[in-house]
């Protein structure tokens, strides 16, 4: 993986978070090895709580996105190299629930 600050977020990104005790299912982190996303942490330190690490990265994503953010008056920009990355909805089949 990467971690959630090197890696390169676009406006229409999806973050997945698994369950604290058990994480994303195996299968799922199987089929995208390429697209994970790490936060860094200091040795020693056991984990951060799921609620930490979602508000952390969905923050980082969406600075990185360069999307609105509340206090954003709409004059920020996308980082410069947000558009190199290829749009993930080319490569990510849409799931549809029963």
């Amino acid at each position: 993986g990467t971690s959630l600050f090197r890696a390169r977020f676009l406006p229409d990104d999806v973050l997945v978070f698994g369950s604290e005790s058990k994480g994303l299912p195996e299968e799922l982190l199987a089929e995208h090895p390429e697209r994970r996303r790490y936060v860094p942490i200091e040795p020693g330190v056991r984990s951060l709580n799921l609620a930490n690490v979602v508000c952390l990265a969905l923050y980082t994503a969406l600075d990185r996105a360069g999307l609105a953010m509340p206090d954003n008056d709409g004059t920020y920009t996308a980082h410069p190299r947000a558009a190199d990355d290829v749009r993930p909805a080319e490569r990510v089949q849409r799931v549809q629930e029963d």
